[in-house]
């Protein structure tokens, strides 16, 4: 059943008063016409712009993808309600994710993907379609902020650039643009990640290369990543191990736009917490070029990734 708010009045004039009094006076029914004196904006932030995949199943959600949704109040002296930007097994607030892939880093190089949505999920394990939503009173001019897990309920596979929106009460939002790493957290132990491959994959891999995170022993995990070499019969995937890494710690990892098939990643040392290591891993070359070194933190805090101008990648 659609949830019912009505709005509260504040200091109006007596035309506006007396149109909302005449959607309200009557009877339950009459409430529905209350979404017809709204003004409201609906805005979509995101606090990071580069995220990765992880878990058993190759549909896992992309981690920690939370939207910050802000509504605001367009009435100055109008109290608006509405309900709570939550996503729901029917209705709620929809987004709309369209990837944009269009170099050589991201799947199927050199062919720019059609902007297909990317399908939401029914219900995700995570959300108990018992729960009763909430609403929310914005008063005049006021602004509220939400956060909003999407990760789970959107089915994003493919590491490469995407773009997203919402909808929500029939208002359409900005867009924001973010970016889904070609690196993966597995629960595998080193190479068994190969002989699976086709299983964790389902299918089999449909990328140039991607980076994983697997298990080593008990001490450390490590970063690996597999190459595709060939195509049809001849297709296979090497497997090129890069650096050990703490259990549980993940690296940061930035793709060079200006120079495709270039990946920079970050990765925390094992034993210090002011120490880093910059690898960068240029795919584009025959053989693949790798080059390392070690980074010290400076006042304590990790080095950010950067890319240049000229599509180089660095470590500020």
């Amino acid at each position: 059943m659609r949830n019912r708010f009505v709005p509260v009045t504040g200091m109006i004039s007596g035309a506006v008063l007396g149109a909302a009094l005449a959607l309200v006076a009557t009877d339950a029914g009459a409430l529905e016409d209350t979404a017809a004196i709204r003004n409201f904006s609906v805005q979509i932030s995101l606090e990071k712009e580069r995220f990765h995949r992880g878990g058993v199943d190759p549909a896992a959600p992309v981690r920690d993808l939370i939207v910050t949704v802000t509504l605001t109040n367009l009435f100055k002296d109008i109290a608006t309600s509405l309900p709570t930007p939550e996503l729901r097994p029917t209705g709620g607030i929809d987004f709309q994710i369209h990837p944009v892939r269009t170099g050589a880093e991201e799947p199927d190089a050199g062919k720019k993907s059609a902007r297909k949505p990317i399908p939401r999920r029914p219900l995700p394990l995570a959300v108990d379609e018992r729960v009763e939503f909430t609403g929310v009173t914005l008063a005049g001019a006021e602004a509220k902020q939400f956060k909003v897990n999407v990760g789970p309920w959107y089915a994003i596979r493919r590491a490469g650039k995407y773009e997203m929106s919402c909808k929500f009460e029939n208002e359409r939002s900005n867009t924001v643009t973010f970016e889904v790493l070609p690196l993966k957290v597995t629960n595998m132990r080193g190479r068994a990640l190969l002989s699976h491959i086709n299983d964790f994959e389902r299918d089999g891999p449909d990328y140039p290369f991607m980076f994983y995170i697997v298990h080593g022993d008990d001490r450390f995990d490590e970063v690996v990543y597999l190459v595709r070499r060939g195509r049809g019969a001849d297709e296979r995937y090497e497997y090129h191990r890069l650096s050990e890494i703490a259990p549980g710690r993940v690296p940061d990892m930035i793709v060079s736009a200006g120079k495709p098939g270039t990946v920079g990643v970050l990765v925390p040392d094992k034993r210090s917490d002011s120490l880093s290591r910059l690898f960068v891993v240029n795919f584009a070359t025959s053989p693949i070029k790798r080059q390392g070194r070690q980074i010290a933190h400076a006042a304590g805090r990790p080095p950010t990734l950067e890319v240049d101008a000229a599509g180089g990648i660095s470590a500020q």
